[in-house]
């Protein structure tokens, strides 16, 4: 039954780390991924040529396959990249992963973000500059604050697919140390009770998120979404 497969699963010796990593890496991954969304945003805005080339380019990873890019990402990285020093692999490569899943997220994020910078009337940077705000300025004080809802919401989507993640974490390191990729491990070893049971735990705790997200944020993501 799917109770004995939980209280099974739970007993495997390794669910509770896979599973704060998971957490770990979709966390950071999404923040990397809206901190690069809100950059890439603001560095279009008023240049339409560029705005159109920078919003292509972030949806490029939805059009690679997972795999191939993270055959991609592993060999920079690892193979003579900034992965290596003097030769040598750096101890811990939590990185280099991160950054992986945080292209692979980019596009939610910028949807996102874009969603709600795109509202907002010129006048405000207008009326910022006039009143001696540099560049970094107005964008510290002014549209980052109005444009919070939509990179909350970016945060909260990249965060949701981070965790569900396999394809492109399956060849690091560290992201194979993840309760998804466990989950797939597992199946492929025939434990399919405990994979049930640990899959309607996982599938619980991501509904309970939404739940408490919803009751929090529910408003502001109304009007980031509007």
């Amino acid at each position: 039954s799917t109770l004995d497969g939980l209280r099974r699963g739970l007993r495997h010796e390794r669910v509770g780390e896979t599973a704060m990593n998971s957490l770990l890496l979709a966390g950071s991954a999404a923040l990397l991924a809206v901190a690069l969304a809100l950059l890439l945003t603001e560095a279009g805005q008023g240049r339409p040529r560029l705005d159109r080339l920078l919003l292509v380019g972030s949806f490029v990873p939805v059009a690679v396959p997972p795999m191939s890019m993270a055959v991609g990402w592993v060999t920079f990285w690892g193979t003579g990249g900034p992965g290596h020093l003097g030769g040598e692999p750096l101890p811990d490569q939590r990185l280099g992963p991160a950054l992986l899943l945080a292209a692979r997220l980019l596009p939610f994020a910028t949807f996102a973000v874009r969603a709600v910078r795109r509202r907002l009337a010129p006048e405000l940077q207008d009326a910022a500059a006039m009143a001696g705000l540099g560049p970094a300025g107005r964008f510290a004080r002014v549209t980052l604050p109005l444009v919070a809802p939509g990179a909350a919401l970016g945060f909260v989507l990249a965060f949701l697919f981070g965790l569900r993640e396999v394809d492109a974490l399956v060849f690091t390191r560290t992201g194979s140390e993840t309760l998804p990729v466990q989950l797939y491990n597992m199946i492929h070893y025939g434990y399919d009770v405990q994979v049930a049971g640990l899959s309607f735990l996982w599938t619980a705790g991501v509904g309970v998120f939404l739940v408490l997200t919803a009751l929090v944020y529910g408003s502001r993501f109304r009007i980031a979404a509007s």
